[in-house]
């Protein structure tokens, strides 16, 4: 993984010879979209590695629900209605919360990504958040297929995968790791067939 990002130096030095070599507007915007293609690259293999060394540092800043959904929506969320599927949220606490931005982000790019597989033909994404207890709560819903009991219990060990052929089974195990360098926990509900929420 450490030697991964040998190559990916090279893509964003290329990346910066061509930005520095054309003033064509369109050439300058697919350069942007790769240097934040880049960017995305260094920090999931930097997750990697702090995954497999059994630590995650974080960088935390401020940030409102909206700025979060803001970030949520140039990565994922916008991708949505191309699938059918139907973007809901109920924000009924729209303060600040202390994250690292970046990681926080791709961990719910996962799920929504997750809930979107879920829901091959289709269905709604809702998002929810409130303030119980003392505590932020984030909730990610689906009307997707759901997970099988039997999996339930085990969604969040290293490789384990379900409805996905390709599936690596890192990437829950990588978003709880996340979720309690931050102090938080993460859950799952789901009912075989029907739904399943992240918490």
């Amino acid at each position: 993984i450490h030697d991964f990002k040998n190559p990916i130096t090279i893509v964003r030095c290329c990346a910066d010879l061509i930005a520095n070599e054309t003033s064509d507007p369109r050439l300058c915007e697919l350069v942007s979209m790769l240097n934040s293609a880049v960017d995305g690259m260094m920090a999931m293999t930097q997750e990697l590695l702090d995954y497999a060394r059994g630590s995650t540092s974080l960088n935390k800043e401020r940030v409102t629900i909206w700025g979060l959904l803001d970030q949520l929506n140039q990565q994922s969320l916008r991708l949505l209605p191309g699938k059918d599927i139907q973007f809901a949220k109920r924000i009924r606490y729209d303060g600040e919360v202390e994250i690292d931005l970046p990681r926080f982000t791709r961990v719910l790019c996962n799920l929504i990504k997750n809930a979107a597989e879920a829901m091959p033909n289709g269905g709604v994404l809702m998002i929810t958040s409130d303030f119980v207890q003392n505590q932020v709560v984030l909730r990610i819903s689906d009307t997707g297929k759901g997970i099988p009991a039997n999996i339930l219990p085990t969604v969040f060990e290293p490789f384990v995968t379900h409805g996905k052929a390709n599936g690596t089974g890192l990437g829950m195990s990588i978003a709880k790791s996340i979720v309690e360098a931050h102090g938080g926990k993460i859950s799952i509900s789901s009912v075989e067939g029907r739904a399943a929420t992240f918490d």
